[in-house]
Formats: structure tokens, sequence, C-alpha cells
């Protein structure tokens, strides 16, 4: 069973009366809290995007997982919470194929909060702290990045600035079902070819930068300053992955 104070506890957060204020400071506790990680495909374990499930394996065991875990929970919490939620498909630009990834290889959220719509995401591994306004030129700022928000040919497109601004991915505000995703993520779970079966990635925001863990590198980004450390043993993963994500496989 999914549990409201538990999991808001998890996160740090505490529920507010200001719906919008609500909705932002889950999101970015979340962000803040709940790691982008791949390691139970390594670990030959199921995914599952059951919310139960993930809660179990977020709230009480203390883990993250992929965006079709980490945002069909969020999904569930909001909806328990009175949010009006639609599951949407996203897809993110390829550039070495220098084309969009399918749709529905994406999963994120669409919320509804007096008469404004949000995009919710907290599945890309130190993302945007707030969920991203659904208007059309809307920028978004915080400490770890600058977002905005185009239509372009009536497609919905995140795009985050960098030396100039940057396609990140596409969204559509269609309406999709949890089964929709299945086939994607049991892409990336299972295909040798899938980008998540080449190494183990675990990485999380924090409120001046991110930290990423992978099987042979661990980054520490600061503000400006990235500092680079490698990583050259299983043995060595672990303890990285205990001291910065408190996660014990």
């Amino acid at each position: 069973m999914v549990h409201i104070q538990q999991f808001l506890q998890h996160i740090h957060a505490h529920l507010q009366t200001d719906q919008t204020s609500l909705l932002k400071h889950i999101h970015k506790q979340s962000v803040l809290t709940i790691p982008f990680e791949n390691l139970d495909i390594h670990l030959n374990k199921p995914l599952s995007m059951n919310p139960e499930h993930v809660f179990d394996k977020v709230v009480r065991n203390k883990r993250g997982g992929l965006c079709f875990e980490t945002n069909s929970l969020l999904y569930a919490i909001l909806t328990q919470l009175g949010f009006k939620v639609t599951l949407i498909s996203a897809a993110f630009w390829n550039e070495t194929q220098e084309s969009w990834n399918k749709d529905c290889t994406h999963l994120a959220l669409c919320v509804e909060v007096d008469a404004k719509s949000y995009l919710a995401d907290i599945g890309i591994g130190g993302g945007f702290f707030e969920p991203l306004l659904i208007e059309d030129r809307h920028t978004y700022k915080d400490n770890n990045g600058e977002y905005r928000v185009l239509n372009r040919h009536d497609e919905w497109i995140v795009q985050e600035k960098n030396s100039d601004w940057q396609d990140l991915f596409k969204f559509s505000l269609q309406s999709r079902k949890l089964d929709d995703f299945y086939t994607a993520c049991r892409y990336y779970e299972h295909d040798p070819t899938s980008f998540f079966r080449q190494k183990k990635l675990c990485s999380v925001a924090t409120e001046d930068g991110k930290i990423s863990l992978s099987s042979n590198t661990l980054k520490i980004t600061k503000g400006l300053e990235k500092v680079e450390t490698p990583i050259i043993s299983d043995d060595q993963f672990r303890k990285e992955l205990k001291k910065y994500f408190q996660i014990v496989l």
C-alpha cells in the first residue's frame, strides 16, 4: 500500500494548504531524495510500475529507479492527495541518431492545479527542481540549470540551456495508461543493446549540483566545479554507493 505520510517523511516534505506550493515542494524534495538508478537491472531483479511495489522499493528500501518506476509512484501519491494527474508520453532527443526516441520511451506526468497545467518529472536524474508550467516559451531556472517549454508544430518540447538552448525531450498531453509504457520498460530492462544494460548508474540532485555514480566514474558537481573519481572495482562502487546514496546492495 502507498502511504502518503511515510512518503512525505522519506523525502523530508510536509503538507501545505496551497496546492501549487505543495506540488512544487513535493517535486523538489523528490528530486533531491530519490535517485535515478538502474541497479536492479544489473541484479536481474524485475522492474515494476505498480505503485505499491515501487513504494516498497523507494520508501521502505531507500532506493530509486527509472522514470517508469519513480513517476508512477509520484502519480499515485499526487492522486491520493487530490491532484488531477495524467500519465503522459515523452521521448528524449537522441544525439547519436539525430532524431527523437519513440513515443512512450519516457514516462512523465501532467498535473492540473488552479486551471494551470504542469509537467512533473522526477525520473531524469537531477532535472528541474519544480514542475514546469506548460505554457509556450515558459522559462524556469534553479541552481542546477535553466529550462524552457516550447510548443513547436503542435508538439511540446522541453529545452535545456547550455551554451545555447538544446532540445532535451518532447512530450504529448494525450492521456496514457501504464500499459502503454510496458514495451519500453522491458526493452530497457532486458535488451542487450539497452543503454541501461551497459553499465550501472545512480544519480541524484543536490541543492547546488549533482552526484552521479556509474560503473567506472564518480562525478560530484557543485556549481561550476566538477570532481571526477575513477571507479576501479565493484567493491569501490558499492562503497561509494553506500557513502553518497545510502544504498546497500
